[in-house]
């Protein structure tokens, strides 16, 4: 007890205390209080619920607490099983409170309350706060680790395409034409490709990219090289890297635009799943 309290116990509010003590009494809730000088009244109870029972809609008791008293704490133990969506929780038949989280300040979601764990939650007026949410965790990450090939949805999954196209496929008109393309599915992926000339024809410079379209940017855009071609050889070469993050299952292409005269190129889009 604070030093300085007195303790009544006749449930109605006490004298206001007079400066520097604290007053400590018991109202006819059940709800032990604490009026300071000012008359100011805080509930500082906590309310052992014992085991709830139910998922998301949690039930518990306790021998002192007869009505909801704003600023009230109780302390529960979760059933057996975890919440899996919006949760609430009645107090001694008093009515069933949503369960809000601390950390999101929102209605719980599903995973908030443990099999077996101790909670602690305090009443607002409206409903509960949950004061130690537990830590909700995406799902595992999927990989190898024997050094096979990562099959679909797994870390370290590789989807790619060749492509070699000759003059006649690639002529130096300026825009942009599809040398090839690949789907990725929903995650985080790092894509390279790599583009070629090899030497035929007289061409001066070749831009290509990488775009959700096929052969439509007309000009020069985002995810973006170019490559420019030896006057000797009449060769060149480049790559690009970038990082892709589709929602969906999403098709990109390879584009490229040859100037000077059209030529052969070679090339490959190389894509590796990191998340």
């Amino acid at each position: 007890m604070a030093a300085g309290a007195d303790v009544f116990t006749n449930g109605t509010t006490p004298a206001i205390p007079v400066a520097g003590k604290t007053k400590l009494w018991i109202d006819t809730n059940g709800i032990v209080m604490s009026t300071d000088a000012a008359g100011n009244s805080t509930p500082i109870s906590n309310f052992y619920l014992g085991t709830t029972t139910g998922t998301n809609t949690l039930a518990a008791g306790s021998a002192t607490s007869l009505a909801y008293v704003t600023g009230a704490a109780y302390t529960f133990k979760m059933g057996v099983a975890p919440n899996t969506g919006a949760t609430t929780l009645n107090v001694n038949g008093m009515g069933a409170k949503s369960i809000f989280s601390i950390s999101t300040v929102a209605a719980l979601t599903g995973g908030e309350l443990k099999a077996n764990a101790v909670y602690h939650v305090v009443y607002d007026g409206t409903q509960f706060t949950l004061l130690n949410p537990s830590v909700i965790l995406s799902a595992s990450v999927k990989g190898i680790t024997d050094g096979s090939s990562a099959t679909s949805g797994y870390v370290g999954e590789t989807i790619s395409s060749v492509f070699s196209l000759a003059a006649a496929s690639f002529p130096a008109d300026g825009a942009f034409h599809q040398l090839t393309s690949i789907s990725l599915t929903t995650g985080d992926w790092l894509v390279t490709a790599w583009l070629i000339h090899n030497g035929s024809g007289t061409t001066t410079l070749v831009k290509f990219n990488v775009q959700t379209t096929s052969a439509s940017n007309g000009t020069d855009g985002t995810n973006q090289s170019a490559l420019t071609v030896d006057a000797v050889t009449g060769q060149g070469g480049n790559s690009l890297t970038i990082n892709l993050k589709p929602g969906t299952t999403t098709t990109y292409y390879v584009n490229g635009r040859c100037f000077g005269a059209a030529s052969d190129i070679f090339g490959t889009i190389v894509a590796l799943r990191i998340r």
